[in-house]
């Protein structure tokens, strides 16, 4: 999955996310690897000392990467603001939150399709892939 179709999977999923999970049960198994390690990539760009500071400490580094990954699901505009600004990182998860993790939601449909879990990049595909 190029980066192009991997945000427009996450916009598309932005008012409503159970849109993603769909989609999700949809791609192929390299798609799905490739979308799982994306978008862990794209959050773990967030997890600098840069955008921990507007956070109140003491923060936990689960808690930025919780909110990485909200960051994230609020779609490529939003993400590309945060990212270049660090400023713009929220310092904690908005309220009405409601622990959606496309990251879980694509190592469910994963571990559901071929009875392991989500594969490393450069591993090779299970036999019934």
């Amino acid at each position: 999955m190029k980066w192009i179709p991997f945000w427009k999977l996450i916009d598309s999923g932005v008012d409503d996310p159970k849109v993603v999970r769909r989609q999700l049960e949809e791609l192929s198994e390299q798609d799905l690897v490739d979308f799982f390690w994306r978008l862990q990539e794209r959050a773990d760009h967030l997890m600098g000392e840069e955008y921990a500071a507007n956070m109140e400490p003491p923060h936990s580094e689960d808690y930025q990467e919780d909110i990485a990954h909200w960051v994230v699901r609020q779609g490529s505009r939003f993400y590309q603001k945060v990212a270049k600004n660090p400023d713009e990182f929220p310092g904690e998860l908005p309220e009405d939150d409601d622990d959606i993790s496309y990251l879980s939601w694509a190592g469910d449909v994963y571990y559901d399709r071929y009875g392991k879990t989500i594969r490393a990049p450069e591993d090779p595909p299970p036999p019934n892939a």
